[in-house]
């Protein structure tokens, strides 16, 4: 398990599966470890313990072309454009489960 900066409910949460390795009474890591964490490091746990670690960020350039096409799609895939179908409110157009008989799947 790894664990990034989690807010305080996901830490009180996941606190548990935290032994720490340099605890001599092995006790439960504190959830003030998982709120208070700098960018960059995580916990991670292997076997039965925990220990800190230090990530990397990748040296790269982004590439913005590949950013803005990322975007567009997701706007044209979450937000379609209104059809001029005179459908009513209640239909969903082309709705695929429009003939199906919930008594013939249950």
């Amino acid at each position: 398990m790894v664990s990034f900066l989690v807010s305080s409910d996901d830490a009180k949460k996941i606190s548990h599966e935290f032994i720490l390795d340099n605890d001599p009474e092995h006790k439960h890591m504190s959830p003030a470890k998982l709120v208070t964490q700098d960018v960059g490091m995580a916990y991670i746990k292997m076997g039965n313990y925990a220990f800190q670690a230090k990530t990397f960020l990748e040296e790269r350039t982004p590439d913005w072309d590949i950013k803005k096409a990322i975007i567009e799609g997701s706007r044209r895939e979450d937000n379609p454009q209104p059809t001029n179908s005179k459908a009513s409110s209640d239909e969903i157009p082309n709705d695929p489960f429009t003939e199906l008989n919930p008594e013939d799947l249950f």
